[in-house]
């Protein structure tokens, strides 16, 4: 399922995985949190926060796997479909700007790339037909997509501009967190969708409002809150384990 360009300037994917990359403005720096994640994926952000680099998004896959992408077109990942593999490569090859690669529960994926600071084309195989038929009216409209999640019985949601929204399956506790944001104005930077059903928004100062998703994450949003922090991004990884991306100061 190929995608039309441009959809956007960020965009964020996930389901049993999210991936982030806020509009215009990919976080900087590689500071993370994780609990619970696959060893060889924090020995790898630990290498790239110890260099400085730039890490745009962490990716599950269900079966384990994992993605790492960072600065402007590299990426890392492990036991990942070889065809999402030889798109990054591709794209890397092509010039593009890599911004996101996510898996979805049922072991679909998407990998999208940008030019010159504009989304620029993606590609995506066994996700749900109506998000992928979202993205491109939302593109036909010239809107600027925040993030996509995937998550258990083909549930998705969109967020666009500074809290636009459109979903479809996703608990009604998640569509009641959204309604809320978007009623006292906040911007939307992230949404996660897990595999049992939970939820996290990007809503919150630090992260959060949070429904479902493992007791750690949830302390370690308000932690971060208490020390002025802030979260760009969650993913869930199979078996509870999570990794938050954050800046240290909003």
């Amino acid at each position: 399922m190929k995608l039309a360009s441009p959809v956007s300037r960020a965009i964020l994917l996930g389901g049993m995985v999210i991936c982030l990359t806020a509009a215009g403005s990919p976080a900087r720096g590689a500071e993370y949190l994780a609990e619970g994640a696959p060893a060889d994926v924090v020995a790898k952000l630990e290498e790239l926060r110890k260099a400085g680099r730039r890490v745009k998004c962490v990716a599950f896959a269900p079966g384990g796997g994992w993605c790492v992408l960072y600065d402007r077109n590299k990426s890392a990942s492990r036991d990942v479909p070889d065809e999402a593999v030889r798109l990054l490569a591709d794209a890397q090859k092509n010039g593009r700007d890599l911004l996101c690669v996510a898996f979805a529960p049922g072991g679909g994926w998407a990998v999208l790339w940008g030019k010159n600071g504009a989304y620029d084309g993606g590609y995506c195989r066994g996700v749900s037909a109506a998000a992928w038929q979202k993205l491109n009216e939302l593109r036909k409209d010239g809107k600027h997509i925040q993030s996509i999640a995937f998550g258990p019985k083909k549930s998705w949601s969109i967020l666009w501009g500074k809290n636009g929204h459109c979903s479809a399956g996703i608990p009604a506790s998640a569509r009641k967190d959204l309604a809320d944001a978007v009623k006292a104005g906040k911007p939307i930077r992230f949404i996660v969708l897990a595999p049992g059903g939970g939820h996290a928004l990007g809503a919150d100062p630090a992260g959060g409002p949070a429904s479902g998703i493992p007791p750690g994450a949830v302390k370690a949003f308000a932690d971060l809150g208490k020390k002025g922090a802030q979260a760009k991004w969650l993913a869930l990884a199979p078996g509870g384990g999570w990794v938050i991306l954050y800046d240290k100061k909003r």
